[in-house]
């Protein structure tokens, strides 16, 4: 995710944390019950603007199995440094 796109990791850009991220995405690409922060980054307001952004997302895509779309837990492991946020996963 770009720095520009969460203005806390932009504005803080010597701030360095760790964050997981769990959400369910539906057998038709949407998201099912919301994100919810399994590992906190240290910072409220970077944990809520990076659940912001994802509610951005509306197309994701479901899991497979035997070639048909099924509901599917994710989770993203995100590593917040020198302003950026990288999925680690």
């Amino acid at each position: 995710m770009p720095n520009q796109t969460i203005s806390f990791a932009k504005e803080n850009p010597t701030f360095a944390g760790n964050s997981s991220i769990q959400f369910a995405v539906n057998c038709n690409g949407e998201i099912g019950g919301g994100f919810h922060v399994v590992i906190k980054s240290g910072n409220d307001t970077l944990d809520n603007e990076i659940i912001e952004f994802l509610k951005t997302i509306k197309t994701w895509k479901p899991g497979m199995i035997k070639k048909k779309t099924v509901d599917s837990w994710y989770m993203w492991r995100l590593e917040i440094k020198n302003g950026y946020i990288d999925i680690t996963n």
